[in-house]
């Protein structure tokens, strides 16, 4: 009996230890959603609503006046922000997987110093290299075209993604590969029918930070554009802060509309994203 009353009172105290695990996770993760559900809540809200004190977290009369005047206003810069942010990611992976592959499988004078000299550029603060930027895409004659835009995003990718995929190719068995040379494959082929299907994992990761990367920048996009021919998203939501009022519904509404292909994206990728990230911890 003192046997059975020991082990019912310690699982009393694991089911209880297990729920308040569960409701600090919930209260954490409710923390984090709230920024989240209050922004799709104003986006629906009146302009009454979105100015009352005090403010109002419900809305009385939803209207969706505020998606319709985004879609309206800034459907050029939604374009905008998709073939950007497709095009550069596209180019990163591509140029970055075949620069990894060099650094992983070949041994050349000066391997680790540009390395190095990779990752340092990954790590210098965007405002300390905006006016550099800007001078050269001004010389290049591309001011105020998505091709500035792009090859300015695509600076702030390649570094990353060459370094990411390079350390899942160190850990790429190199038997495949001599495989697949044995059946007359080349380096080329190597690359896209056999390296990158086996670590789709790691192409997974590397491609949704790149697509991160460009689709919440507004620094470049801010001094390299000036009318909305090549003008993103992050501008058209920055520019509802004015000097003289915060126009927060449509604001909130086109923050809603800008963040769900990510969303979308980051579903689809779900899986692999899940296990690159796992590997890459194993791994450091």
């Amino acid at each position: 009996m003192i046997g059975k009353h020991y082990i019912s009172k310690r699982n009393l105290m694991k089911s209880i230890a297990t729920l308040m695990v569960y409701v600090i996770l919930s209260f954490i993760t409710l923390i984090f959603l709230f920024p989240i559900i209050w922004t799709f809540l104003s986006s629906i809200k009146t302009d009454v609503e979105q100015y009352s004190i005090p403010p109002v977290l419900f809305p009385s009369y939803p209207t969706l006046d505020n998606y319709v005047s985004v879609f309206t206003a800034h459907h050029k810069e939604m374009l905008n922000s998709v073939v950007v942010g497709l095009t550069s990611t596209l180019i990163a992976i591509i140029l970055g997987t075949m620069a990894a592959y060099g650094f992983a499988r070949y041994r050349f004078p000066l391997n680790n110093i540009l390395l190095i000299f990779i990752l340092v550029t990954r790590m210098i603060p965007h405002a300390s290299i905006i006016i550099p930027v800007f001078i050269l895409m001004r010389s290049l004659g591309i001011i105020d075209t998505l091709a500035a835009v792009i090859m300015a995003h695509l600076g702030l990718q390649l570094p990353f993604c060459t370094w990411l995929i390079r350390s899942f190719l160190l850990d790429f068995p190199r038997d495949l590969e001599d495989a697949a040379r044995i059946d007359g494959c080349s380096n080329i082929g190597i690359i896209f029918r056999v390296v990158i299907p086996s670590c789709a994992p790691g192409f997974a990761v590397a491609t949704i930070m790149a697509l991160l990367t460009s689709w919440n920048d507004l620094l470049f996009v801010l001094i390299l554009t000036r009318t909305e021919v090549a003008k993103t998203m992050t501008v058209a939501i920055a520019e509802h802060v004015t000097a003289f009022a915060i126009h927060w519904g449509p604001m909130t509404a086109a923050s809603v509309i800008y963040v769900i292909p990510v969303i979308i994206f980051t579903i689809v990728l779900q899986k692999y994203l899940i296990r690159g990230l796992t590997l890459g911890a194993i791994k450091a």
